[in-house]
């Protein structure tokens, strides 16, 4: 996304239909709170992007956690199945 002021900002996997999006993001590393903030400033921006519906998650490769980011709660589970990412999908 090219954003005013912000400069250029890329989603690991963004999914679209119609006006609502979901935002997936990877993660290495160990969860914090910024990853949380990097999400909800991509929900943000999808929303004044004029996406109604917009879901984000962070994705932690090294622990199996899936992490449910919306602008007022956040909920975290473990990967269930390998073919399944616990993203309610």
């Amino acid at each position: 996304m090219l954003l005013p002021e912000k400069g250029e900002r890329r989603i690991d996997r963004l999914i679209t239909n119609g006006n609502t999006a979901i935002v997936i993001d990877f993660k290495t590393g160990d969860p914090t709170k910024k990853d949380q903030e990097q999400v909800r400033d991509y929900i943000q921006w999808l929303h004044k992007m004029n996406f109604v519906d917009v879901k984000g998650f962070l994705l932690y490769l090294k622990t199996n956690q899936v992490v449910s980011v919306s602008m007022t709660k956040t909920k975290v589970s473990k990967v269930k199945d390998e073919n399944q990412l616990g993203l309610g999908l």
